[in-house]
């Protein structure tokens, strides 16, 4: 990618033993939602029981991003008894992990903080490589609303947060399960 490029949707992923690097690069949408929730779950069926994601490039976080990242962390401790770990969490990102109830799914690491647990360095000993962000407006409207569920579903808090998004959401998903493409 050349430094004229965006970097919006640029999700960066490695594994190494039961351990899944992922590293988000601009903004982490929706767009990336489904690639993200794939490959958590292949890594979780896999074996996977650590899931460590550096954000100290990623320039914001959507709802659903969050709600997929919700809905792995939850597979991960459910099947494995794993955790994920967000490493150089900003301030600001902090407050609204924590205003949505995903630091008790997530641990979260501020930016500078060093992990603990890891043995090896973080990311730094791994290639990552990037994988797309490719999805059908139907696999992306799927993702969506499960993953706005997921986080609905943290919290009565987030029950009356999302409430509005879910219906506009599972309407928009009838309008085009009923609409041929």
């Amino acid at each position: 990618m050349n430094e004229t490029q965006s970097t919006d949707h640029v999700l960066e992923v490695a594994r190494q033993g039961a351990i899944a690097y992922l590293r988000v690069l601009g903004r982490a949408t929706f767009t990336v939602g489904p690639v993200l929730k794939q490959f958590g779950a292949v890594a979780i069926e896999e074996g996977c029981t650590r899931m460590v994601l550096d954000v100290s490039a990623c320039e914001g976080m959507d709802s659903t991003f969050m709600g997929v990242l919700a809905g792995m962390a939850t597979r991960l401790a459910r099947q494995t008894g794993g955790k994920m770990l967000m490493l150089n969490v900003s301030d600001k990102l902090f407050e609204i992990l924590s205003t949505l109830g995903l630091d008790q799914l997530i641990e979260c690491r501020r930016l500078g903080a060093a992990p603990a647990p890891l043995v090896e360095p973080p990311l730094t000993a791994q290639t990552l490589n990037p994988i797309a962000a490719a999805a059908d407006l139907r696999t992306t409207q799927h993702v969506m609303l499960e993953a706005h569920t997921t986080l609905a579903a943290v919290s009565a808090e987030n029950q009356l947060r999302f409430k509005d998004a879910l219906t506009y959401l599972r309407e928009d998903g009838r309008q085009a399960t009923a609409c041929p493409p």
